[in-house]
């Protein structure tokens, strides 16, 4: 018959009649358990519990001697499996006289048995350190040297007593607050054990704790010991409002220990993320206080310069936020760049602004000259024709809380009035603080508008239209607060050509619809780019004039001598300039270079 054959009736009947077994021998299902490894000890009482009638008092003796249980598993004393467990002998927990020699034979010490006793101490009621004066089993310490100790010959322990919270009053833990008793292990390669008091200790956070360990002590024994500490006045993990007082007792301790400035911002980060649950004392502190990291372009030595290297570098420095500026104006950045600390771009200019720090555009001002006007000049109106052809795409990317006019408001002609001159000069000048400068240059465009006149759009002849510096230009007539990004999306929504602006999902057709004059001439290029993938607000490769700077980035200050640096020379760039690099890169990996519009000035 094959194996596995159900066998019912009558012929049940003629097989046992012949001596054929309901089930396999003991010692034959054994020795094929431990021979081929497959099962658990839960499949082992499992099988035992389904032919506990049918064992003899040898085959249960046997299995008593028998190694034939892993140490794996718990099961309830009162459940089948669990009765016959404990017939066959196995019990609920070790003995006290177990656990002791598990502690005495810890070599070299780490406290694992101590901590084993001290966990269990409550099913050992009759345990008394003088039954065990001669054993060595305790965790101890002679000079730096670790080692096992009897009970009465150290003075204190590497782990909390064998201690009964409630025999403890409220005096005496007072006491113990002040009392230096927490054995800590000092950071480095002696393994130094030093005594700290409850107050002065914290348990871990959750998440890991290897920077905040060089700011803060966490000690943790286990839950039965961290309770009895936490009475002591042990303190729970560090609050983000505790973390920030640590950073206002030693700004530049803090900063050291960060061992970067790139992970410096990455603590602010937390800051800015966690800033709701700062106190009101310790936003008014950090005000004050120089924690806040700026960045400011400087000039290398004429023999770096010389050596071909780049002829810029970035210099740190930690910040009251008053000093510190939000580089929101990308040319002015350009223009100033030199001469202030700016705020990093990773995300943290809301931070920065609630503890001061101002933007820059509201530390500049710019006058214009405007020289030899060319009227009727199909420059402007071709220039017209395509921001107004173009702005709906750019205006349904913003919320309508944000935008200052409409487009209907500004199609009309007597809003929106773009004139044509043979030369533009702008002068932009800088107070903030002690510093003081102002510098004059040539502009291919300027925007202006008085009170609530119409928004007058001014373009130099004597230079190409750069559909970045129209964005930069008329970004603050139509946004509330605009920010680099907004910035960008217009320039790309300008620059790129219809089919582009098809494949990144714009409804071009729907908006030329709506232009009475059918078709807007397109600005004159002199390259059209392939059609890269994509979709979004990601900077592609549009078309654009012939001149190749680099894109303004999406926040903060960017090193203009990026310009044209290649992919090998960005990486060697801090973390934040590389990381903007990348951004603008995604849209075209295969090509190190993106052609973008040349700045409105000389870089002198």
């Amino acid at each position: 018959m094959p194996s596995g054959s159900v066998i019912k009736g009558s012929l049940r009947k003629v097989l046992e009649s012949i001596g054929v077994r309901k089930s396999a021998t003991l010692q034959i299902f054994v020795d094929r358990m431990i021979k081929t490894e497959n099962w658990t000890n839960f499949d082992l009482v499992k099988y035992l519990v389904s032919i506990q009638p049918i064992l003899s008092p040898m085959e249960i003796k046997r299995l008593q001697k028998t190694t034939a249980f892993t140490l794996e598993g718990s099961e309830e004393g009162q459940s089948a499996p669990g009765k016959l467990l404990l017939a066959l002998g196995v019990r609920c927990a070790l003995s006290l006289s177990d656990i002791l020699t598990i502690a005495a034979s810890d070599n070299p010490p780490h406290g694992k048995g101590a901590e084993l006793l001290l966990g269990n101490l409550s099913r050992y009621s009759e345990y008394d350190p003088h039954d065990y004066r001669d054993l060595a089993f305790v965790p101890a310490v002679v000079g730096s040297m670790r080692v096992l100790a009897k009970p009465f010959e150290v003075r204190d322990y590497l782990l909390p007593p064998p201690i009964i919270l409630p025999e403890f009053s409220q005096a005496d833990k007072s006491r113990l607050t002040k009392i230096p008793f927490i054995p800590v292990e000092s950071a480095g390669d002696n393994g130094e054990i030093r005594r700290m008091q409850p107050i002065q200790c914290h348990f871990p956070p959750a998440g890991g704790a290897e920077f905040y360990s060089k700011l803060f002590v966490f000690v943790d024994f286990g839950p039965r010991a961290n309770t009895f500490l936490a009475s002591c006045g042990t303190k729970q993990p560090p609050s983000i409002d505790g973390i920030a007082k640590m950073l206002l007792a030693d700004p530049k301790k803090f900063y050291e220990l960060a061992g970067s400035p790139e992970n410096y911002i990455l603590e602010l980060r937390k800051f800015a993320i966690n800033q709701y649950l700062l106190s009101i004392g310790t936003i008014n502190r950090m005000k004050e206080s120089d924690v806040l990291l700026g960045s400011r372009r400087r000039v290398k030595s004429s023999q770096a310069q010389n050596e071909g290297e780049d002829n810029t570098d970035i210099e740190y420095k930690l910040l009251q936020p008053k000093e510190i500026v939000i580089a929101d104006d990308k040319i002015a950045y350009q223009v100033f760049g030199d001469r202030i600390f700016c705020a990093p771009q990773e995300d943290l200019e809301e931070l920065y602004h609630v503890l001061g720090s101002p933007h820059l555009s509201s530390l500049v001002r710019e006058d214009y000259k405007k020289s030899g006007e060319i009227p009727s000049s199909p420059m402007g109106t071709k220039t017209r024709d395509l921001i107004l052809e173009r702005l709906p795409l750019f205006l349904r990317e913003c919320p309508q809380s944000r935008t200052k006019i409409s487009f209907d408001w500004l199609n009309n002609e007597k809003n929106f009035v773009v004139t044509v001159f043979r030369k533009l000069l702008i002068t932009r000048s800088l107070h903030h603080g002690d510093i003081h400068c102002s510098k004059s240059q040539e502009a291919s465009v300027v925007a202006d508008r008085q009170g609530k006149g119409p928004i007058e759009l001014w373009l130099a002849e004597n230079k190409e239209v750069h559909m970045y510096e129209v964005s930069t230009s008329l970004r603050r007539f139509i946004l509330v607060s605009p920010t680099v990004n907004d910035t960008n999306l217009f320039m790309t929504i300008l620059s790129m050509d219809r089919e582009a602006l098809k494949q990144r999902g714009y409804n071009v057709d729907r908006v030329q619809r709506r232009n009475p004059k059918g078709k807007a001439p397109e600005v004159p290029m002199e390259t059209s780019s392939p059609q890269v993938s994509g979709s979004g607000r990601d900077m592609v490769k549009a078309q654009v004039p012939r001149t190749k700077i680099s894109l303004a980035p999406t926040g903060g200050a960017m090193d203009p001598a990026l310009a044209n640096t290649d992919r090998e020379q960005i990486s060697r760039r801090p973390t934040n300039v590389v990381n903007e690099h990348k951004r603008l890169l995604r849209a075209n990996p295969g090509n190190p270079e993106i052609e973008e519009p040349p700045p409105a000035y000389s870089r002198n």
